[in-house]
């Protein structure tokens, strides 16, 4: 009667701990997928960093209308009388089928300038402080 209880007992810790390892597995993918910091974005992981799915839209040139028909939607844009609209840091995007959010890169920056008004560089601070509030 008691090999009866004990294996029994084995048994139900066994199943528990399986399912104990299967949280922890989703629980670390959803680390992986949530993390501050660590946001992967839909063309480098193939995945929407908002809802997880992995039904995207690769739209591999972004157009828009301009004067003389279909030009690249770009960051910036010169003017000229005789070309007409010409886009600077011309944009593809990845958009997810599932909730909808749209991501856009840049694929050629040539053109673009920081001027400090409509285009402004922003550079990193630096390393975070590893101690107080604000690590």
């Amino acid at each position: 009667m008691a090999d009866d209880a004990l294996l029994d007992r084995i048994a139900k810790l066994e199943a528990m701990n399986e399912h104990l390892l299967q949280r922890v597995v989703e629980l670390g993918i959803e680390v992986q997928r949530t993390r501050t910091g660590g946001f992967r974005s839909m063309r480098d992981s193939r995945r929407c960093p908002a809802c997880g799915e992995g039904a995207l839209v690769h739209v591999r040139r972004v157009t828009q209308v301009g004067g003389r028909g279909l030009i690249d939607l770009g960051l910036v844009h010169s003017f000229s009388g005789w070309s007409g609209v010409k886009p600077h840091g011309s944009l593809e995007s990845f958009a997810c089928r599932s909730c909808g959010l749209v991501e856009y890169h840049v694929v050629d920056w040539k053109g673009v300038r920081a001027d400090g008004r409509d285009v402004v560089s922003i550079d990193p601070d630096g390393e975070p402080p590893a101690e107080g509030p604000y690590r």
